[in-house]
Parts: structure tokens; sequence; C-alpha cells
């Protein structure tokens, strides 16, 4: 097909099948048939720059052209304000999440330490439901592991259990590839962990461990809505829990 000088309108799919058609009789003046073509395909699509605002940028338009171009530039500045005000968004956004960052980070020496000064393991506990509260908007902790024979609590969040058959067997292919998993709990799920509170649990997060030397399994909480996904505070809650695991892991023989 013969250039009719608009390729560049070929990425938002102008079709140039009908643009190669004849001109609106009546309508062709001295301009060229492809013009024609343009002109007739946009006054049978009045939409098509709403369609496709992208395409606003590319376009030169001389200011103040029979009063109709004004309107024109007003709403490709509205699109550039718009654009501005989503950047500051998002950079007001990730400013936000450096700084909470900054801040686990602050608070993630002292809680080692407190593991490391623990004379009994659960102590360990104590420390790790303050951190959860504090900083993953943690509302209900639970932990099972293998090494408790009944059911007790730490902190204000945190209740103790056994990790019985019933727990392991329905969260075996997370044992077995040990990694965390955030909101991916049907309701059935939650109610097994978390009991009474399970309806009101919005986010939650699994992380299989090992505690006493033997497997656990930590249960987290949240009334809030997405707390909880991939990202370097993930990160950093797997790295305590693998040093309390490696703390409390019993002495060699």
């Amino acid at each position: 097909m013969r250039s009719t000088g608009c390729s560049e309108l070929n990425p938002v799919n102008i079709d140039l099948d009908y643009l190669a058609t004849p001109a609106i009789p009546g309508k062709t003046g001295s301009m060229p048939n492809g013009e024609n073509s343009i002109i007739e395909y946009l006054t049978r699509h009045p939409d098509f720059l709403i369609r496709h605002p992208d395409l606003l940028s590319h376009l030169s338009v001389p200011h103040g052209f029979q009063g109709t171009t004004v309107s024109l530039l007003e709403y490709q500045a509205r699109l550039l304000r718009e654009r501005l005000r989503g950047l500051e968004r998002q950079t007001e956004s990730e400013n936000l999440k450096a700084n909470a960052r900054r801040d686990l980070s602050k608070h993630l020496k002292p809680v080692v330490l407190g593991f490391y000064e623990c004379d009994d393991p659960l102590q360990t506990l104590d420390i790790l439901d303050d951190f959860l509260g504090e900083h993953y908007a943690a509302d209900w902790i639970r932990l099972f592991a293998a090494a408790l024979s009944r059911n007790s609590s730490a902190g204000d969040r945190t209740r103790l259990g056994p990790l019985d058959t019933r727990r392991r067997g329905l969260f075996t292919l997370l044992f077995n590839n040990p990694k965390p998993l955030c909101d991916s709990l049907q309701q059935e799920h939650l109610a097994i962990l978390f009991g009474e509170h399970s309806d009101l649990i919005r986010s939650s997060l699994l992380l299989p461990f090992r505690y006493l030397g033997k497997e656990a399994l930590l249960a987290v909480g949240s009334a809030g809505w997405r707390q909880y996904q991939q990202s370097v505070e993930l990160d950093i809650l797997t790295a305590v829990i693998e040093i309390l695991s490696r703390l409390t892991e019993p002495a060699a023989n």
C-alpha cells in the first residue's frame, strides 16, 4: 500500500484499508485523498481521541484556531496534570514504603539481640509477638509446633498449640516447599488455624519453619486488607524466623 504520510497512526489500529477507500463526495477539496480519508474516518468516529488519549501527546495543534483547538489543548493539559498527580502519588507511596523499611530496620537489631538473650525458648515468642504486632499489622498469631504437646499463649496475640496430623496434612505442600504463603487461604483453612476469629481476618500469612528442632507453622492474621505480599518486609520477617529456628535448635549431643 502506498504511504499516506500517516504511518505513525498504525499503533492505535486505524483501519488502513478503510482509509484507502474513496473520500465522501463533495468533501475532497484540494487535499490529497489520504488526508480526506482521515477526515472522513474521524468524522465518523468522533470519539477516536477519547479512545486513544495517548495520541494527543504526539499532536501539534495551533493555539486558538477557530476557537476549537483551545479545548483540545486544555484536554492535553488536563491529561498531563492527571499523569503528574499519578506520579506524585506514586512517589509519595514509595517514600512511605522507604520510611517504613528504615523504621523496620531500626527495630530489627533489638529483636535479634533479644532472641539471643532469652534463657527460655518460649521467651523468644513474646519478642516475636511484639515485633509482628508493631510492624506487620498482626492481630492474631498462631504457632503450631511438633515440639509442643499442649495449648498455651505468648504475648498479647500469640496462641501456641501442637502441630497435629490434621494441620500437618492440610499444609503438606507448604512444608515440602517451605516458602511464605500470602493471602491464599480458604475460609475452611482460616477456621482450622484461627478458630472463632477466622471471619475477622482479611489478610493472612503462613510461614513454615522449625521450632525446638521440629516442624512448626507460623500463621499470622490481620483485620486489614492486603497486608502481606512478596516484598522486602517479608524477606526481613523470613530472616527473623530463620534466626529463631537456629537459636531454638537443640544442642547436639
